[in-house]
């Protein structure tokens, strides 16, 4: 098994890695810092190859930090016939519960079904081909069948009324945290990875692309960067992207908005997670960081280049699936905080998006462009393996079947609260780096003032190891204090901006102008919520403490 060492993503590697892309050649420029974008650039890495990965905004921005947090085959997928696409990704699945245990976790699921009978057998059939399709190697248990009276002792939260509820077996990641581990994992071996670089123009030397133009975000410094083979792997965006720099159309997208909603913890009494039929789809109901993440619409998405936002339409319809198996009803006062990302799918002519497939296309043109679109976050290494592959027929194999990511394994050294499951989840064998600094600073081991889950070690290490470049890189990607907190993540914003802004060299203008952009997000983000009044009260004490400081 390969052995994959730590890295480090700063500002300061951030500028050495643009200078080496720009004074030499690579063999392959990945454009776009998503799941498959960074997982692009593990592959290529892996291989040999010379790699640069060029994110426009921060890794994991859209929707790799937008998703359900699901790790899974797609039970969905079942009912739409798409056997090879549930095997191949419950066989991923697998390979990430091995490579990435510190970031992926099992979770039990329980399946509501109101009568016995017909409805009973079609869920255990699909089930039964679910875990037979996930083949002998898989870690986790069967499906087995609960009673009313099991069920009723697991999650009484739930309706009494149900016949029972079939236990099942799936898993769970944080989208964000893993996209970064990629990138972080592309940097420990060799590629050179660097976020607020914005590709808009394509290198090219006797007919063929031949590299990249692009800009330097943080400096307006035009880049022209080499490179023998160019990958898109910018998702939803891939159109948008083939029109500004001047390619030929390869693929179509069909985007859809999938929304998700977070309510309290105590809200459904459940010892499981609980997934349901739709009239369109499914609805998931997670345990999420002492919450319950309820997920996903599936609607047609037709504004390209914007970020969709949960809306309290979309709320409404979730709160409603939920409620028809809970014995408790969910209201609109419940909810905490919501987002919504875009699943890029590939275009399937008429079909709706709630019928066209997960199934991702790899295309190259005459010119060497290959452009990687479509897939789910579970397969997102197939997607990398194909793309490179496509992009570079002559390299070697692809190696990353059983490459660990960083943070992979036990921690040495961590003992006591350091070793909470939590802190555990985020950082692997890592967390021992995380909290060095508190050796010359035990105030870093306090929680941060507004966000009692996260240790004011992490924000720093953020900005120092992580690659987090402004405060919404800490609030809403290193860290989830910005969907987790009833105020969104203002009140932290304070306390971490006064620890990262020495690291990042911010003056007080640039400061106040990170708490401006907090500010618009978090009022952007009250679309869902605005009829609850106690998040409006705590957002209103926050930003006027915030006056009351200045």
């Amino acid at each position: 098994m390969y052995k994959v060492a730590s890295s480090r993503l700063s500002l300061d590697t951030r500028r050495e890695a643009i200078a080496s892309a720009v004074g030499g050649v690579v063999d392959v420029a990945v454009v776009g810092g998503g799941v498959v974008g960074c997982g692009i650039a593990v592959d290529a890495a892996s291989r040999g190859l010379s790699v640069a990965l060029l994110e426009r905004d921060d890794f994991g921005s859209g929707a790799s930090s937008r998703s359900s947090k699901l790790v899974h085959g797609g039970l969905r997928y079942l009912e739409q016939r798409e056997f090879r696409l549930v095997r191949e990704a419950l066989h991923e699945r697998a390979v990430l519960l091995e490579n990435a245990p510190h970031l992926v976790s099992p979770v039990r699921f329980l399946y509501p079904v109101r009568r016995r009978g017909l409805d009973a057998a079609y869920v255990r059939g699909g089930l039964w081909l679910y875990d037979g399709l996930a083949g002998r190697g898989t870690p986790l248990p069967a499906a087995r069948w609960l009673g009313r009276q099991h069920l009723r002792s697991i999650a009484p939260g739930l309706k009494p009324s149900l016949a029972g509820a079939f236990e099942f077996w799936d898993a769970m990641v944080d989208d964000a945290r893993l996209t970064l581990t990629l990138a972080r994992t592309a940097a420990s071996l060799g590629a050179l990875v660097a976020s607020r670089v914005e590709v808009h123009g394509l290198r090219r030397a006797s007919g063929r692309v031949s590299g990249v133009r692009a800009i330097d975000r943080l400096t307006d410094e035009e880049l022209s960067i080499r490179a023998r083979h160019v990958i898109c792997a910018v998702g939803a965006e891939a159109e948008l992207f083939q029109e500004r720099v001047g390619a030929r159309k390869l693929t179509r997208a069909a985007p859809s908005k999938g929304a998700h909603i977070l309510v309290p913890r105590d809200r459904i009494s459940s010892g499981a997670a609980v997934v349901t039929r739709t009239p369109d789809s499914v609805l998931f109901v997670l345990p999420w960081n002492g919450h319950w993440l309820l997920g996903t619409t599936d609607t047609p998405w037709n504004q390209p280049g914007t970020q969709p936002r949960a809306t309290s339409d979309d709320a409404r319809y979730l709160l409603a699936q939920a409620n028809r198996v809970l014995a408790e009803p969910l209201e609109l006062t419940d909810v905490r905080a919501g987002y919504a990302g875009i699943r890029p799918l590939v275009d399937g002519g008429d079909a709706r998006t709630t019928r066209l497939s997960r199934e991702h296309a790899v295309v190259r043109s005459d010119d060497g462009l290959v452009v990687v679109l479509g897939g789910k976050l579970t397969t997102y290494r197939v997607m990398a393996r194909d793309a490179v592959s496509a992009a570079v027929p002559g390299a070697a194999p692809s190696a990353t079947r059983e490459l660990p990511l960083v943070g992979a394994g036990e921690p040495d050294g961590a003992s006591g609260k350091l070793r909470d499951g939590r802190l555990l989840g985020r950082y692997g064998t890592l967390l021992p780096e995380v909290v060095a600094p508190a050796q010359r600073d035990l105030s870093l081991l306090d929680p941060i003032a507004g966000a009692p889950g996260y240790l004011r070690a992490e924000a720093l290490y953020a900005v120092t190891h992580e690659g987090a470049l402004d405060l919404e890189d800490v609030l809403a990607r290193r860290t989830r204090i910005a969907i987790e907190t009833p105020d969104h993540g203002l009140a932290a914003a304070e306390a971490i901006a006064a620890l990262i802004a020495p690291v990042l060299g911010w003056d007080a203008p640039r400061t106040e102008h990170e708490f401006a952009v907090s500010r618009s997000r978090v009022a952007g983000d009250l679309q869902l919520d605005m009829a609850n009044s106690t998040a409006r009260r705590s957002i209103s004490s926050a930003s006027s403490s915030r006056v009351a400081t200045r």
